[in-house]
């Protein structure tokens, strides 16, 4: 699969980029990120460090979030047993806890699938969590947007905070 263009995503193209490595993954992540102005929602069954601690990846959602007062990230996980040491999107979670935020699925809403929506429109995708094979990334996304949005909302509101995550103050 040739990369996608820099100018990616555009309005208005609804083909299916297939995506078959983490390099393709990454790169259509932050251009994903980078093209949203209000809202990001992320699937993971965890931290995935390849991706959700990648520093162009933390990057790109640092300056999505200072770009608006607006903007927002919400991300359910079904655990957060992977994440040791220091983690990336985790520090900048907790530098800017007002934008972000973590929920764990309740064991019943956890879900194989991992994905990236930005502004309920444009969509990364990948089936299995830890294969970077038969993904996509979708510019103009709506119909499976509103799905996966849908699904993931009523997920949302069953999620419990993840005690692992929890910054303690001394």
């Amino acid at each position: 699969m040739a990369l996608l263009p820099e100018s990616w995503p555009q309005a208005g193209d609804m083909q299916r980029h297939p995506l078959d490595n983490l390099p393709e993954f990454v790169a259509a992540s932050r251009l994903t990120i980078a093209s949203a102005r209000r809202e990001l929602v992320i699937q993971a069954p965890d931290l995935d460090p390849a991706v959700l601690s990648d520093a162009g990846i933390c990057a790109a959602l640092q300056a999505f979030l200072l770009q608006s007062r607006h903007a927002r990230i919400r991300l359910l996980l079904n655990s957060a047993d992977n994440t040791h040491g220091s983690h990336r999107f985790i520090t900048l979670a907790r530098r800017l806890p007002s934008y972000v935020q973590l929920l764990r699925a309740q064991p019943e809403d956890q879900a194989p699938a991992c994905w990236l929506l930005a502004d309920q429109r444009t969509l990364v995708w990948r089936p299995q969590f830890r294969r970077y094979t038969a993904g996509y990334a979708c510019a103009d996304a709506a119909l499976p947007a509103r799905t996966l949005l849908r699904d993931f909302n009523e997920r949302w509101e069953r999620g419990q905070p993840e005690p692992q995550l929890r910054q303690l103050h001394l």
